[in-house]
């Protein structure tokens, strides 16, 4: 078989496998997931909401959304009775999108977030919030009151659910149970190729790209365990998280620029180099500017998401544009990384797409809950990866043929002694040493 058969047939056992663990990977998430949330029960119809001065009555939460645009402080109120038959021991779990929150059982209130709408001096964070139902609750008006912490926070309603007090920890892990665990997978490898870039920087090796790859990997995992909710294990510091969120996947765009450039090489003409510089450039000052925003409260989340969207498709694609060069078109590893361009174009293009039809359709929201993001990323990592390993592989053929060439040329076939050719170099090199 060729050797070009055979690197063919390698790549399609290679993706074939791949394609293989992922759905035994989705199969089994989906298992545990049903698994854990067996006991839980649906809180999402029959809620009265009430907003301005309109009341709407019967509301079912998966798809209702608030016309008119939102401001912040104004109250969006929500009320229902509990069920009958929950017992003792009960949390009401929901994620409420930058607002401050109240929860009232018959006329009490059992939780307070940030003080509810008194306390508007402190930015609210995204968060799953987890309330602790009273044993004597059953059958009692429950009311959830909700303050936009900024304009346009929100206008699809949180989904809430009653889950046993003592799954309260797998419950944030399965509130986005797919984010979650592509968050865990993205962070870890994230560290393991860091540590491995830190290895080949002190062994003199070429570095930058398992660097690059490593970097993204991690941020967008912080950013995944941040936005399914598994970060409030460790901290309940809702709007610090959310910050982090925020500015993880804000930092990652530049970690794929610099994978873009080093793979895919920046363009010989100076139109070329002009587009690369310039996204980078744009992209960076964005990112100051978001930071300090962020840092100081002075943006509204919501606002800066949308043009970071604007900003990352316009940037990337001057990126992706400048470091087009004609001479690597027939290679292999090229073909490869532009098939993992066209996956991060088609993911985010779908995320963005997604993001902004939740906000304006009457679609049930758990259609278009998931973000696109981290399958994207996992995707791309896998991709990009298999590229720089088969541009690894090429590179020891390649030294390997030399050596084979340079021993053919200097070694005598029928003694394995060194030929004419070899005396007359070694004669010409120590020659060179005595002219010294």
């Amino acid at each position: 078989m060729k050797e070009n058969d055979v690197s063919k047939t390698f790549r399609l056992r290679f993706f074939i496998f791949i394609a293989i663990a992922v759905a035994g990977v989705f199969i089994f998430v989906s298992a545990v997931n049903s698994f854990v949330k067996k006991d839980n029960i649906p809180f999402n119809q029959g809620w009265d909401m009430s907003f301005r001065d309109s009341v709407s009555q019967n509301v079912d939460l998966y798809r209702y959304r608030i016309s008119g645009r939102i401001k912040k402080g104004e109250a969006v109120l929500l009320d229902n009775r509990l069920p009958d038959t929950i017992g003792g021991g009960m949390i009401l779990s929901f994620r409420a999108e930058y607002s401050y929150v109240r929860v009232y059982v018959d006329g009490e209130c059992i939780y307070s977030y940030m003080g509810g709408k008194d306390n508007t001096q402190v930015t609210p964070g995204d968060a799953v919030h987890m309330v602790s139902i009273p044993e004597s609750a059953a059958g009692k008006l429950c009311r959830v009151a909700l303050y936009p912490g900024y304009n346009d926070a929100f206008n699809k309603l949180p989904l809430f659910t009653l889950i046993p007090a003592r799954q309260i920890s797998a419950s944030y892990m399965t509130s986005d149970i797919y984010t979650n665990l592509v968050g865990i997978f993205l962070f870890m490898t994230g560290l393991i190729l860091l540590i491995t870039s830190i290895v080949l920087f002190f062994s003199r090796r070429k570095w930058n790209i398992c660097f690059s790859l490593g970097l993204l990997s991690f941020l967008v995992g912080m950013w995944a365990l941040c936005r399914g909710g598994a970060i409030e294990l460790y901290s309940l510091d809702f709007s610090t998280n959310t910050r982090i969120e925020h500015l993880s996947l804000f930092f990652a765009v530049l970690p794929f620029m610099g994978l873009t450039i080093s793979i895919r090489g920046v363009g010989s003409s100076i139109k070329k180099k002009i587009c690369t510089a310039a996204g980078i450039a744009i992209y960076s000052a964005f990112y100051i500017f978001a930071f300090i925003m962020e840092y100081f409260n002075t943006v509204n989340i919501v606002h800066l998401y949308s043009i970071f969207q604007l900003v990352t498709v316009g940037c990337g694609f001057l990126v992706i544009y400048g470091t087009k060069s004609d001479d690597n078109e027939k290679r292999t590893v090229y073909r490869i990384m532009n098939a993992g361009l066209i996956v991060v174009i088609v993911g985010l293009a779908a995320d963005i797409i997604r993001y902004h039809a939740q906000r304006i359709m009457t679609v049930d929201s758990r259609v278009l809950n998931y973000s696109f993001i981290p399958i994207t990323a996992i995707c791309y990592i896998i991709i990009t990866g298999y590229s720089y390993l088969t541009m690894l592989n090429d590179f020891f053929i390649e030294q390997a043929n030399e050596e084979a060439l340079k021993r053919l040329a200097y070694t005598d076939i029928l003694t394995n002694l060194h030929n004419r050719a070899w005396s007359n170099n070694k004669l010409d090199e120590l020659y060179k040493k005595g002219l010294k």
